[in-house]
């Protein structure tokens, strides 16, 4: 991680309550393709379980960091702490108060970047994220007419993160206006993410009016046994 100044950057602690829009692409990852692409730190691939992985695009508009964007790569599932959580390898956040939030409430491994987005219509959108100078992904995606709702209240979704030695185990609840959705152009530096755009995913959705929900972590040091079962 780049050596941030904290100096002024203020870590807001949990639960968070986020509101925005989303596109999730899920995925079923090949472990050949995810040890080539960097999916996942070496020192996790012992624990890595498989399952479905995703991509997903979030332009928040209210959390307690304020509106912010994010790029994130979950590529399955791990055996962290007793239980079998999803896990974020690769981040990257348009705030500083979200990155240092992030990583210090619940381990994820935050980065910066720069998002910008381009609606051509109202079901056509062109996101670029972009590191410096180099464009880390640029997406063109396209929702259909069709919604319906879905939600995670009564079925949490667990989240496992290592980091600076410690596992963090957090339940996220979401619930959103689901569309169907379809990747026209994609390309990725595979030098900041994993390069999924040979890759065709197993389903794309558009997610409007986005509430999601990330609880108090459970925080273990090395050895501890965890309580996420699911």
């Amino acid at each position: 991680m780049p050596d941030y100044d904290w100096n002024g950057v203020a870590r807001l602690p949990a639960p968070w309550q986020l509101t925005g829009q989303a596109y999730v692409l899920l995925y079923r990852f090949p472990r050949r393709f995810l040890s080539q692409a960097g999916g996942y730190p070496p020192s996790m691939a012992e624990s890595f379980q498989g399952g479905l992985g995703s991509v997903m695009l979030v332009d928040y508009e209210h959390s307690p960091a304020g509106p912010y964007s994010e790029l994130l790569f979950i590529p399955g599932r791990f055996a962290l702490a007793g239980g079998r959580p999803y896990s974020i390898t690769t981040i990257f956040v348009s705030t500083m108060v979200s990155l240092r939030s992030g990583r210090e409430n619940w381990g994820i491994p935050k980065e910066q970047a720069s998002f910008l987005f381009r609606d051509e219509d109202e079901s056509t959108r062109t996101v670029t994220v972009t590191v410096g100078s180099d464009r880390v992904m640029e997406i063109r995606l396209q929702a259909g007419w069709f919604r319906f709702w879905a939600g995670t209240l009564w079925w949490p979704v667990p989240l496992g993160q290592v980091l600076d030695g410690k596992t963090f185990l957090t339940r996220l609840h979401g619930r959103g206006i689901i569309r169907p959705a379809k990747v026209l152009e994609m390309s990725v530096d595979s030098r900041f993410f994993p390069d999924v755009s040979a890759l065709q995913p197993l389903m794309v959705v558009r997610v409007d009016n986005l509430r999601l929900g990330f609880g108090a972590p459970v925080i273990r040091e090395p050895g501890q046994a965890g309580e996420l079962r699911r």
